[in-house]
């Protein structure tokens, strides 16, 4: 089990959409980098890590800060918490405004067509949410 927001738990992430046929089909042309800000997270403050992804494939999955991406997506460790557990749907966040998106406008478009089976595929992983709980 990875402890999450853990480069292990990333990184199983990574691999689990790699893994996925159907997100590799309708990801086959998806480049673009991901740059996630989680506020408010338990005895540690703001955490960051970037995704980045080249003709579908995630290559890399990196804990802290970034200077760029395509994308910034921002919210509090409670929402995040729900969307990696899959009793939150991020189009439902969006509307919500409890998720934050900052971005190129052409590219997010393929990102919200991908975004709910991502969120899908990592609500598989079996994680330790209880790491910044105490």
């Amino acid at each position: 089990m990875a402890k999450y927001l853990s480069q292990d738990w990333l990184d199983l992430g990574r691999i689990a959409v790699n893994n996925n046929e159907e997100f590799r089909k309708l990801g086959k042309n998806l480049n673009l980098t991901i740059y996630h800000v989680i506020s408010d997270v338990p005895n540690k403050g703001t955490v960051y890590f970037w995704s980045t992804f080249k003709d579908g494939k995630c290559v890399e999955v990196q804990l802290g800060e970034k200077s760029a991406g395509d994308f910034t997506l921002t919210a509090s460790y409670d929402i995040w918490k729900q969307l990696h557990d899959g009793s939150l749907e991020i189009v439902q966040a969006i509307l919500e405004k409890s998720l934050h998106v900052e971005g190129k406008p052409v590219k997010g478009i393929k990102i919200l067509k991908l975004a709910p089976l991502m969120n899908k595929i990592i609500a598989t992983i079996e994680t330790d949410f209880k790491i910044f709980d105490g």
